[in-house]
């Protein structure tokens, strides 16, 4: 994409000017266009490419540079420090099986933030209430970064049946195996957003990064809704995988 391509991005984009630039400078990285070793335009040069002032133009590769993907010196121009080659290591599968055994395998730390309202906010689709519920709202963190950040209601029966590992292990892989529990139906809608203040800093982003935000809600053999969670992931770390033929 040339840069007669990009200007109407810049000028039509309702994200941070400085956010979409960092934007544009990461995809050229990660497709190649400036390898380890390259030193990229001088701050003149793409001032000028993307019309944009040095203010916005530091702000963006300020950001690059906090996640070491280049480093800049007075004097001596800014170069590419890292590959930066998308790593979509969190992987959202479409089936419930997948989705437990990938939630499995991140052996994930659970930290607290909070509590959320009382009750969930459940649509006339979703089924029949719990009498009550335990709610939670929290971050998910591997050994790479925070992965997800989440808000959970979860049948107050079903949580007292394994309190201790609910509050401090990722829900889906206990409740898949809760013994006395059935599962009648799980669902989950994604939705593409951009990171709020709160969602920002809890995983470690800039606030109006793409995110994508899942609202999931599962329902016993009686149709009551016994887990709704709203999960937000990051969405530079996210890809998604889909079995077209499960079906068949």
């Amino acid at each position: 994409m040339g840069a007669n391509e990009r200007l109407p991005l810049l000028e039509r984009s309702r994200m941070p000017l400085y956010l979409l630039l960092e934007t544009l400078l990461r995809k050229r990285l990660e497709v190649g266009e400036w390898r380890v070793g390259d030193q990229i335009p001088t701050i003149e040069q793409l001032c000028a490419e993307y019309r944009v002032s040095r203010v916005t133009l530091r702000a963006a590769l300020a950001q690059l540079e906090r996640e070491g993907l280049i480093s800049r010196g007075r004097g001596r121009g800014t170069f590419v420090t890292s590959d930066a080659k998308p790593v979509r290591w969190l992987i959202l599968p479409t089936d419930w099986q997948g989705l437990v055994e990938h939630i499995d395998k991140l052996h994930a730390r659970v930290v607290h933030v909070g509590k959320a309202a009382a009750q969930p906010p459940l649509e006339p689709a979703d089924g029949k209430p719990a009498a009550s519920y335990w709610t939670a709202r929290r971050v998910n963190f591997t050994d790479r970064a925070p992965y997800s950040f989440t808000t959970i209601y979860l049948a107050r029966d079903v949580y007292q049946r394994n309190s201790r590992g609910y509050r401090t292990r990722p829900v889906l892989p206990l409740l898949a195996r809760q013994r006395g529990v059935t599962i009648g139906r799980a669902s989950q809608v994604l939705t593409v957003t951009s990171a709020d203040a709160d969602t920002a800093i809890l995983l470690e982003l800039e606030v109006g990064s793409p995110v994508a935000e899942v609202r999931r809600v599962i329902g016993d053999e009686n149709d009551r809704v016994i887990y709704l969670a709203n999960v937000i992931y990051p969405s530079r770390h996210l890809r998604i995988q889909t079995n077209l033929l499960m079906h068949r």
